[in-house]
């Protein structure tokens, strides 16, 4: 019925050798290389599907959250700065005022001193002096912030001013 000849026969076998061949061929460098064929499951597939939606949902909102820290953040930066300004402002207020009290407490000194009597004294006059040069300091928009890092005159104000109780 069918008549296969053998020209048929030898081209076909020298087919499927050649095939065979190129398989033995793919299965070494597939070895070599790691890589080996394999048969997966379309509902693993759908499951790492998932796990990567799950993923950039995650990451998205980790990004939203970032973002709105870093919003936050150079808020409380700018209330930062405003909150130095009214510090700096509260210190030079502080130092006004602790200049003002050692002035206003060298008057009263002063006039207990006069009421005292000890007016006429040499150390009344010093004592006076220095009260009027750091009112003036005052007066011209200065801040006494007093004697502490002079020693020698530090000295010689207690002197006059026990000189004068």
């Amino acid at each position: 019925m069918f008549a296969i000849s053998d020209s048929f026969l030898t081209g076909y076998m020298a087919g499927e050798s050649a095939a065979d061949t190129q398989k033995a061929i793919d299965g070494v460098w597939q070895t070599l290389d790691g890589r080996r064929p394999v048969t997966v499951d379309q509902s693993h597939l759908n499951a790492l599907h998932a796990q990567l939606r799950n993923a950039l949902a995650t990451a998205e909102r980790n990004y939203q959250i970032g973002s709105e820290w870093i919003a936050r953040a150079k808020v409380l930066e700018q209330e930062n700065v405003a909150l130095k300004s009214q510090v700096a402002a509260l210190n030079r207020v502080t130092a006004e005022r602790n200049g003002l009290l050692k002035f206003l407490d060298m008057a009263v000194h002063l006039l207990q001193a006069q009421r005292e009597g000890k007016a006429s004294r040499p150390e009344f006059a010093e004592l006076r002096e220095f009260a009027l040069q750091v009112a003036g300091i005052h007066l011209d928009g200065g801040v006494y912030e007093g004697l502490a890092d002079q020693p020698k005159k530090m000295a010689w104000l207690r002197k006059v001013w026990e000189a004068l109780r």
